[in-house]
């Protein structure tokens, strides 16, 4: 039997407070992860798309939605409301989700042991194509560490380009790595020139002394 694909979605409470980035199967999965990060019951609570309020009920229509699809999930009784600033998330960026003083987390069940980024470096990220260069090689390994499938919910990309910018800090790092290696190197060699020199180097009017046969 074919495995189901995991998908990124960004999951919402009811007031819009929270945002978590999680990496889904089902909608039964979604429910259990959700509503424990929310204080919901898992068994009971609802789902939403978040930008209209449809209603999410079964698995058939929860495997149609597509990657990044920000849904909203709330305990049963309550139901969608409209917010004040109801764009949906993939129209703003992670500084437009901190204007609104909306908080952007990441379940730590899909990052595995790697760190999270800061959204001061997914802002630059998202703002500067050539971040990269400007990052110090600690940020380049964040990114690099990064769950790509994480990592595409935080740009709000798609997973090839999010695993393109990994490529890129990969690159980066590596070109800085060989750069200190090839200087390095050529230190060493100098160094070692100099100290040749300087063996073969003979005083003006001194003699090399003879050695005796013994």
């Amino acid at each position: 039997m074919e495995e189901i694909r995991r998908r990124p979605f960004k999951v919402c409470n009811s007031d819009r407070t929270r945002t978590i980035g999680m990496v889904l199967q089902s909608l039964e999965e979604l429910k259990d992860r959700a509503g424990n990060k929310f204080g919901l019951t898992p068994t009971t609570c609802r789902v939403f798309l978040e930008k209209d309020g449809t209603e999410i009920d079964n698995e058939e229509y929860f495997s149609f939605l597509d990657d990044q699809t920000k849904l909203m999930v709330v305990n049963d009784g309550e139901e969608w409301m409209a917010g004040s600033q109801s764009p949906s998330f993939s129209q703003g960026s992670i500084a437009a989700s901190l204007e609104r003083n909306e908080s952007m987390e990441f379940d730590r069940t899909d990052a595995g042991e790697t760190d999270s980024i800061s959204p001061d470096l997914l802002t630059r990220i998202k703002t500067d194509p050539a971040f990269f260069i400007s990052f110090s090689d600690d940020n380049l390994q964040d990114v690099i560490n990064f769950d790509p499938e994480q990592f595409a919910t935080a740009l709000d990309k798609s997973l090839a380009e999010a695993k393109h910018k990994q490529e890129a800090c990969q690159q980066e790092l590596d070109r800085r790595t060989q750069f200190k290696e090839a200087t390095q190197l050529l230190k060493l060699l100098d160094r070692a020139q100099q100290n040749q020199g300087a063996e073969n180097e003979i005083p003006v009017g001194a003699k090399r002394q003879r050695t005796t046969p013994e």
